[in-house]
């Protein structure tokens, strides 16, 4: 089966394989939310553009969507970019991991990296991804550098912060035996 002929796959032709109706109605909205991937990500591409999102909500959606099925990148004409999940997908990704790397002082950021740089690996591995692996490989190691010095900045702060470093580390009561 193609990825055209899974998008195009209706409730009726499945209740027609013998699905039932139930499982053939999930299956259906989940082909339907496969479809609005294109929109979804043309929204989120807007939105980052604008500043009008949480990066933390968008590396959520593009975990979850870096997971479904999507057409290579270079397997459809330069016509039909407006309509290449794949593409957009990139282009989100590449916004994402600027957005990371311009503004990376924020506590959540160590968090939002560790999941792009997730994105980025499956991404790697996922072939619609093939002839883009290089530089989906160049952000993930731009980004594991960023999380690392991240990472020393915060232990050095949290070391270096701590007013009495002699303090026990057990602040309960302490019980006298008798």
């Amino acid at each position: 089966m193609t990825y055209e002929d899974m998008l195009c796959i209706t409730e009726e032709y499945l209740q027609g394989l013998g699905v039932t109706k139930g499982a053939s109605h999930k299956l259906a909205l989940c082909i339907e939310k496969l479809k609005d991937r294109s929109n979804q990500l043309s929204k989120l591409e807007e939105d980052l553009l604008n500043g009008h999102t949480q990066i933390q909500s968008v590396v959520e959606i593009l975990t979850n969507m870096v997971l479904t099925p999507m057409k290579p990148v270079d397997a459809v004409g330069s016509d039909a970019n407006e309509n290449n999940v794949a593409l957009k997908f990139l282009k989100v990704v590449d916004l994402v991991g600027s957005a990371v790397q311009r503004d990376s002082c924020m506590p959540q950021d160590e968090e939002n990296i560790g999941m792009l740089m997730w994105v980025l690996d499956r991404s790697i591995h996922n072939e619609a991804f093939v002839n883009h692996s290089s530089q989906l490989k160049e952000l993930k190691f731009k980004l594991s550098k960023l999380k690392i010095s991240i990472g020393h900045k915060a232990h050095h702060v949290k070391n270096g912060s701590a007013g009495n470093l002699n303090k026990s580390r057990w602040a309960g009561k302490t019980v006298n035996v008798i």
